[in-house]
């Protein structure tokens, strides 16, 4: 095995169990060894391509990378160790270093080439995925939680419900045109959740977001109205809808840099896909014939 070699399974063996290829199982050995061999061979096609001729890393570069992998280990002593069992030594880690830095550079300047992403196909990816960009029905809630807790009088069952009881009368007693504040007083004072400090504000809440009792009286609510008392597994709740938030669509304009960013990931993965192919195992030369018989739809896949 040579160091290369020998460096892509060391990072196959941290990446994927977190261990060094001394301390795999078979199992796991075997698992590393197969994706050591994929990024080896990757990596050799990579720096055998035209482009990577132009491309070098600075030493500081270098050794700022082995300083980086030296850091995920508890001290020098683990780092060497690791690096021996996976039969290298400092110097053939620096040198594999800079294969794979390299690599990664080549690969960069190999993605700057991606284009952008047409503007028809980002209107029809939008057209295809409404369902993606559309807000459901939202409510701008409050909610009291005072819980149920036997080892506090106050908490008590019975006790609970009747200070909640109280709360709900002071509330529905209030003019229509204070009753924000109010519940936002009676929560600051009462409420036994962290939204106490927001006036019991639980935000633009979705369906499903809440406790499932609280979120049915939540949504079965118009805006302004006060719900009756409800019991969840943190307690007993009083909510209040203070507006309705209606269903909308993201319009097309606003979901553009979203699809492009999209759209162009995509785009430079297909990019990168076809150069490697070009850069493959035939680029000095035309693809082996084909045995009798055999269409090119049933050649296999270049690695």
């Amino acid at each position: 095995m040579n160091g290369a070699h020998g460096y892509h399974l060391f990072r196959a063996s941290v990446q994927m169990f977190g261990r060094n290829p001394g301390a795999l199982d078979t199992t796991e050995w075997a698992a590393a060894q197969a994706m050591a061999d994929k990024t080896h061979v990757l990596e050799t096609r990579v720096l055998a391509a035209d482009e990577a001729r132009a491309v070098a890393v600075s030493p500081g570069t270098v050794v700022a990378a082995r300083d980086a992998l030296a850091a995920r280990f508890d001290n020098s002593g683990a780092f060497h160790g690791a690096l021996a069992a996976a039969g290298l030594d400092e110097g053939a880690l620096l040198t594999a270093l800079e294969r794979q830095l390299r690599a990664d550079a080549v690969l960069e300047s190999v993605a700057a080439g991606t284009p952008d992403p047409a503007e028809a196909d980002i209107a029809a990816f939008y057209q295809a995925n409404l369902a993606r960009f559309r807000t459901p029905e939202r409510r701008q809630a409050r909610h009291i939680l005072i819980t149920i807790n036997a080892d506090f009088p106050e908490n008590r069952p019975g006790a609970a419900r009747r200070r909640m009881a109280a709360i709900q009368a002071r509330l529905l007693a209030v003019p229509a045109d204070q009753a924000v504040a109010a519940f936002a007083r009676e929560a600051a004072a009462h409420s036994e959740c962290p939204t106490a400090l927001q006036g019991g504000a639980l935000g633009a809440v979705r369906p499903g977001q809440l406790a499932p009792g609280l979120d049915a009286a939540v949504f079965a609510l118009s805006p302004g109205q006060i719900s009756d008392v409800v019991e969840t597994e943190f307690g007993l709740h009083l909510a209040r809808c203070d507006s309705l938030l209606a269903e909308a669509v993201v319009p097309l304009d606003a979901a553009r840099p979203r699809i492009a960013k999209a759209l162009k990931a995509a785009l430079r993965e297909q990019h990168l896909r076809l150069w490697l192919l070009r850069n493959g195992p035939h680029r000095d030369g035309p693809p082996r014939p084909l045995p009798h018989g055999k269409q090119e739809r049933d050649r296999p896949c270049p690695p």
